[in-house]
Parts: structure tokens; C-alpha cells; sequence
């Protein structure tokens, strides 16, 4: 399972940002974990990436703990993804005080580092798709990206329940 928020990447571009959270898990099967992605305006086109899979895996039962991850947004980008994840058929994971931030390049990047095989292989997998989407699905896609919103909403789950009770 996952939590997933797309933001258009132009507030942005040609900076390094931070996404910052705290999770606690209970039973965690597999794997749980923040994410952060960013796209180019091409669908498929992955400018830089992190799941946190280069660090020890988060699961089992684990109390609070904070999470960094930074990865920059090149002037090209078109959508930045940030969630969490949860794998594997059993826990729970909770989050709070996700944080979306831009940060100086003093700050090192944590984003995974792909080899030219992986590159190519993900972009082959990337061409198939926009393929199989055609001309009118691409456009909508697209379309959709450029609808999204040009800041994260709710990051403080304090914050929907109160909006929740309004």
C-alpha cells in the first residue's frame, strides 16, 4: 500500500529539496518506507529518485523516527511524487510532520545513483508505456500533471483532521 502526492515542479526547478517525515511501524512485513521522485515534462523521463532501498530496510515494529531524503530538481523537471510505502501482506505504518522543503547544495543528496544499463532498461520500459498510452492518452496525462497543484497539501495530518471537522 501507499500514500502518494504529485506537486507540478515549477516553485522548484534548479533547487535541491528535502522531504522530511517521521514513521513508526508495527508489524511490518517486507519493507516501509518515504519516497520522492522527479519527473521530467516527458512521461517517463525519472531526473532523480529516492525510496530509502540503499539504507536498512525499515520493518518489523519500530517507534518513531525521522527520515531524510534529498534530491534535486533540475530546470527540466515537470512533476515532483512524494509518498510512503508499505510492502509485504502485513503492518501498519504511521506518519507525521512530512515536510517538503527546498535546502542548499551544502546539503548531500541521499537520491540512489543508476547505472547506464538501468538507465537504458528504464527507459525502454517508459517508451512501451507512453506506446501503449498512444497520442490521446499521453495528452491527458500530460494534461493531468499540469493540473496538479504547485505546492504540497496536508502534510500535517493534524491539520486534515481539523479541515475534516470544519
Amino acid at each position: 500500500g501507499g500514500l502518494l502526492q504529485t506537486v507540478r515542479a515549477d516553485n522548484y526547478r534548479a533547487k535541491r529539496i528535502r522531504l522530511s517525515g517521521f514513521l513508526k511501524t508495527e508489524n511490518v512485513e517486507d519493507f516501509s518506507s518515504f519516497w520522492v521522485l522527479v519527473d521530467g515534462a516527458e512521461l517517463g523521463e525519472i531526473l532523480d529518485f529516492d525510496n530509502m532501498f540503499d539504507r536498512p530496510v525499515i520493518k518489523g515494529t519500530n517507534d518513531w523516527k525521522k527520515h531524510d531524503l534529498v534530491v534535486d530538481v533540475p530546470q527540466n523537471a515537470g512533476i515532483i511524487h512524494i509518498g510512503v510505502m508499505l510492502g509485504g501482506s502485513t503492518g501498519q505504518i504511521w506518519i507525521d510532520e512530512l515536510k517538503l522543503e527546498m535546502v542548499g547544495n551544502d546539503v548531500a543528496k541521499t537520491s540512489q545513483k543508476y547505472t547506464p544499463a538501468e538507465q537504458a532498461e528504464t527507459a525502454k520500459e517508459w517508451e512501451e508505456y507512453r506506446r501503449k498510452l498512444g497520442k490521446e492518452g499521453l495528452e491527458k496525462h500530460i494534461a493531468t500533471m499540469k493540473s496538479r497543484p504547485l505546492t504540497p497539501f496536508i502534510l500535517n495530518f493534524e491539520d486534515l483532521s481539523q479541515q475534516s471537522s470544519n
